[in-house]
């Protein structure tokens, strides 16, 4: 799939000859591209069973360069961004990339959620052991539990306040600070809604440098990368494109698994099969 900035109303487009797996892989794509698109527009503040909205809406996505199945080994974590309709993001580091499905295991693996770009090739003061979600002045949420937020210990999260009254603490607090913003839980329905809603801000803030940083724990091997849904590449750039359909055949031999590079339009909220 194919990622376009400028086509009205259309945020990912399958083209048909960038997967070689035909005709049966054609009605597949365009299956991914209905449920991704049904994911990106659906704005709830958690999933209907109460969990955490990246469970069952928008998209965690991994901007990457030449290959996209493990993180830089020198990194503690690796470094993702949420995208749906109502965080406002058109932008990402990279053209090209990966998708995750958002499986009931991958939990494990989540470790917090930071509205603005964190900068997290460099460390800040944060604690690589808590995956530079907290520093040693802002304590993690809940360590035991694989919470590993710092937003609660900055006084900006607390139970009973809704995830719009988080975020607007967010901003008076930290504004356009990234290297002093503290993180949000994945694991709290509405501390992850108050990080999307933040993530509104970034094109005030920073234009271009509008994501979101959506850390997760690293994988060290090819052998235990989460679930890819799909690939994508920006709509109109044919080396993102090039890239991006190489994933496709290296993941098929990676796992067996028959996964679409999809083109994307965040600009206009779109997700398109094409033919």
């Amino acid at each position: 799939m194919e990622f376009d900035p400028s086509s009205p109303g259309q945020t990912f487009i399958f083209h048909a000859a960038d997967n070689p797996e035909g005709a049966r892989a054609g009605s597949r794509a365009e299956r991914v591209a209905a449920r991704l698109q049904r994911r990106f527009d659906d704005t709830s503040p958690r999933c209907p069973d109460g969990e955490p909205a990246w469970l069952c809406s928008g998209l965690i996505m991994r901007a990457t360069a030449n290959y996209p199945f493990t993180p830089n080994p020198n990194n503690p974590i690796a470094s993702f961004s949420y995208l749906r309709k109502d965080a406002g993001t058109v932008n990402m580091f990279k053209h090209q990339g990966i998708i995750l499905k958002p499986t009931p295991d991958l939990m494990e693996r989540m470790a917090c959620l930071y509205p603005m770009d964190a900068d997290s090739w460099a460390t800040h003061g944060r604690i690589a052991g808590h995956y530079y979600c907290n520093t040693p002045l802002l304590s993690p949420h809940d360590e035991a539990h694989g919470d590993y937020s710092s937003c609660h210990a900055a006084g900006i999260a607390a139970q009973g306040l809704s995830g719009k009254e988080m975020s607007s603490r967010f901003h008076a607090k930290y504004s356009s600070d990234r290297d002093a913003q503290c993180s949000f839980s994945v694991r709290d329905p509405n501390q992850f809604y108050a990080g999307i809603l933040a993530t509104v801000y970034n094109k005030v803030y920073f234009g271009w440098l509008d994501w979101n940083e959506l850390i997760l724990k690293p994988w060290k091997s090819e052998a235990d990368v989460p679930e890819i849904e799909a690939f994508f590449y920006f709509k109109g750039d044919s080396g993102a494109k090039s890239l991006a359909t190489s994933y496709v055949g290296k993941y098929k031999r990676l796992t067996g698994r028959d996964v679409p590079a999809l083109a994307v339009d965040f600009p206009h909220d779109r997700i398109e099969f094409e033919k």
